[in-house]
């Protein structure tokens, strides 16, 4: 029940090369819908416009519904938009749909505390320590390859100092390499920015990853807040995936979402959008910090990889007490 797969949202409006590109129902203003307004022959696509800036020419198409997620999230916007729904049109029992929305809120806390609480401990445990050796490493580096003739750069916490002159000036000398402990020297060349081509690759598709994250984010708020017409009664939410006569979604159908009131996207924006957004942004600060403090490549790869089990939390949480 409440299921992601059943609840579908209109395409965004969006702009590519010259041309706008958006639903044909988001360009009839900011009217109410009603379960009936945008009644198709078949409701599985919805009938889009693509129109020069000029006003030259214009194009009619179909463009497909999205299905929310099957995350914690997606099963979060489905239970409020299909309870609420139901709740406003005097179906099913009160109580029930007051504690399933209270339920899945519950599990939505649940997944965005245990993420926020991983990025706490992941900066206080593993990135703070790995930043503090690197930073040791490489000021002994420092200090030795310009034999001593350096200045401070930061005393407090880790001493860090810089060669004068740097790797041009006067006193930088290969061959005083020599002087470091083999430990020291194998620290020196493990520094992930030894290698640059190579670590740039892996942190760039660690940014694509949380960029990703992001860029869902995005399109939700603009699909769900943006577009989606703003109505004064839940009642007129939904429509049916298929047509049906008495224009009611059943519990057990798909059903396409045409447009919210202000309350459910003031909650949606606050207990789903904002959460998300907050920690894919911190989990991407934190994981290039980190990854750039790894002590060696092979690290730096399985860092990469064991930093998305915080994105894949709400996944998790889905697959283990999502009802079937």
């Amino acid at each position: 029940r409440g299921s992601p797969r059943r609840l579908a949202v209109r395409p965004l409006m969006y702009h590519t090369a010259g041309f706008w590109k958006c639903p044909a129902s988001s360009m009839a203003g900011a009217r109410n819908l009603s379960v009936d307004s945008h009644r198709r022959e078949d409701a599985k696509d919805s009938e889009s416009t693509v129109c020069s800036w000029d006003g030259s020419f214009t194009l009619t198409g179909k463009w497909p519904n999205m299905p929310l997620e099957q995350d914690t999230f997606g099963m979060t916007i489905c239970c409020l938009v299909r309870d609420f729904y139901y709740l406003s049109r005097g179906k099913g029992t009160e109580w029930n749909r007051y504690s399933r929305m209270l339920t899945t809120m519950f599990i939505l806390a649940l997944c965005v505390l245990l993420q926020i609480f991983l990025l706490f401990q992941v900066k206080h445990f593993v990135c703070a320590k790995a930043v503090h050796d690197i930073r040791i490493a490489y000021d002994a580096f420092e200090s030795a390859m310009h034999g001593g003739h350096t200045s401070d750069l930061i005393t407090e916490a880790v001493l860090e100092r810089r060669g004068i002159g740097g790797p041009t000036g006067p006193h930088w000398n290969v061959s005083l390499f020599n002087t470091l402990t083999e430990d020291e020297q194998a620290a020196a060349c493990r520094i992930p920015l030894s290698q640059p081509v190579f670590f740039f690759g892996v942190l760039y598709i660690w940014t694509l990853t949380c960029i990703s994250e992001v860029r869902k984010c995005k399109d939700l708020a603009e699909s769900l807040v943006l577009q989606a017409a703003t109505i004064e009664d839940m009642a007129g939410s939904l429509e049916p995936a298929e047509d049906d006569s008495d224009g009611f979604c059943k519990d057990t159908e798909e059903a396409l979402l045409v447009g919210l009131t202000r309350r459910v996207k003031a909650i949606i924006v606050l207990a789903v959008l904002v959460p998300r957004f907050v920690v894919a942004s911190v989990l991407l600060w934190i994981g290039c910090r980190w990854l750039l403090a790894t002590a060696t490549f092979s690290d730096l790869i399985l860092n990469a990889v064991a930093l998305e089990f915080v994105l894949g939390v709400k996944d998790l949480l889905y697959m283990a007490v999502m009802p079937r």
